[in-house]
């Protein structure tokens, strides 16, 4: 016993234990939540304990225990592991934006796969949209033009960003991105 108090994963395995005990015994919901987070914690690369604790969070609607969750899988994750990491951001994302409603989170989760992928666009487009949300319209414009850097021909930016323009009341910039477009024949 004095072992396992010393190990970190044995550690961790006593508390996804004491996780599953407590909810077979239907104990209060925030005592077997705080043995999750402490296994999590101890050991966050232990797929079991991962997916016990986003069944939980996910069963509780819990966006904290899951936005913490990802939060603690991305830290932990291996730095050369892009794909891992990428699919983590996007759920981060979509979970800041959506239930959570904090936009702000979700941006920065938005420009982390930027960095990460380069040449994405989806995370760029999710960005400027919620720039738009927020009426952050120069950081909008800079996010739908770091989308057009990227694919010219995307009518979805020239729409997103004459959209910014306008909603913006800055009619000759609107008016130049409608004419581009014209001209491009993407209007």
């Amino acid at each position: 016993l004095v072992a396992r108090e010393r190990d970190p994963q044995k550690k961790a395995a006593l508390h996804l234990r004491l996780f599953r005990l407590q909810k077979k015994l239907r104990m209060q919901d925030d005592v077997a939540a705080a043995e999750i987070r402490a296994a999590v914690e101890l050991d966050p690369k232990n797929t079991t304990i991962l997916d016990a604790a986003e069944k939980f969070f996910t069963d509780k609607k819990d966006g904290k225990g899951l936005d913490a969750l990802y939060t603690t899988r991305l830290k932990s994750l291996d730095r050369n592991d892009v794909p891992a990491r990428l699919l983590l951001l996007e759920r981060l994302a979509q979970l800041r934006r959506y239930e959570l409603r904090d936009l702000r989170a979700a941006i920065d989760a938005c420009e982390a796969m930027s960095a990460l992928d380069p040449d994405a666009i989806k995370p760029r487009e999710d960005a400027a949209r919620l720039h738009v949300e927020l009426g952050q319209w120069k950081e909008a414009v800079y996010a739908w033009r770091a989308v057009l850097d990227r694919d010219t021909l995307l009518v979805e930016a020239w729409r997103g960003l004459f959209s910014v323009y306008a909603r913006s009341r800055q009619a000759d910039d609107a008016f130049a991105v409608a004419a581009t477009m014209t001209a491009l024949e993407i209007a």
